[in-house]
């Protein structure tokens, strides 16, 4: 589903990530943990073709990522960063991007539910809170019922109950067959739900472990604990 042989980004001569690969499976759950800053959104950016890679390769669904952004109706996108049409309702903006996939407010009603956002409809998106317009994000990358759903930092800013609710959402897409790649620094929720995990420990480097792999390695360790025991390792 995604490739990445040896990709390098610059930005103002100074390389965010280099060298980097990374390989995720059909239906596979993919975490990508690392640090702040340490290049986990540029990477996701490069995937989708927002930005563009220095050298290396991505392959996405079959076909090299080679030039800018285009929608792709088989892939859902939900980036940290994303601005939501600041100055609409929540129920306009979900109008607008189902109006793209030519579907209908009705098409979505268990994910307004899901996500507990029927309440919010008439507000506008810069008056929600910083939790409910993460969950906005995360509804709007699945209108189009996508193969493969890319999600920055899904956790941040939900409440415990709702990341739990995420949790066994996750579960029901993975369930659904969807392939997942997340990256996330809270580990406490994220810790049932890798097939493979990706430790991004420094610019340079990317440490790929299967979940099958870590169990037999670390038994009784909690993600966080692992996390810190290979991070110590490569210092």
């Amino acid at each position: 589903m995604i490739k990445i042989e040896k990709a390098s980004k610059m930005i103002d001569d100074k390389f965010i990530f280099k060298d980097i690969s990374l390989n995720v499976k059909k239906q596979e759950t993919y975490l990508l943990v690392g640090p702040n800053g340490i290049g986990k959104t540029s990477l996701l950016k490069s995937i989708i073709g927002l930005y563009s890679i220095y050298s290396g390769s991505i392959t996405v669904l079959g076909k090299k990522i080679t030039k800018a952004y285009k929608m792709n109706p088989d892939i859902g996108v939900y980036l940290d960063t994303a601005k939501i049409l600041p100055h609409s309702n929540v129920l306009e903006s979900l109008s607008f991007f189902v109006s793209l996939y030519e579907k209908s407010i009705d098409d979505i009603h268990d994910l307004i539910y899901y996500l507990h956002l029927e309440n919010e409809l008439n507000k506008t998106y810069m008056s929600l809170s910083s939790g409910n317009k993460r969950k906005l994000g995360l509804l709007i990358s699945l209108i189009n019922n996508p193969e493969l759903i890319i999600w920055d930092e899904p956790f941040a800013t939900l409440d415990p109950e709702m990341c739990s609710e995420l949790v066994d959402f996750i579960f029901t897409l993975k369930r659904k067959g969807k392939t997942i790649l997340l990256t996330t620094n809270d580990l406490f929720f994220a810790d049932n739900l890798y097939d493979k995990i990706g430790f991004f420990v420094n610019t340079s480097e990317l440490i790929e472990q299967t979940r099958e792999t870590l169990i037999e390695k670390y038994p009784n360790k909690s993600l966080t604990d692992i996390y810190f025991l290979i991070k110590q390792s490569i210092v």
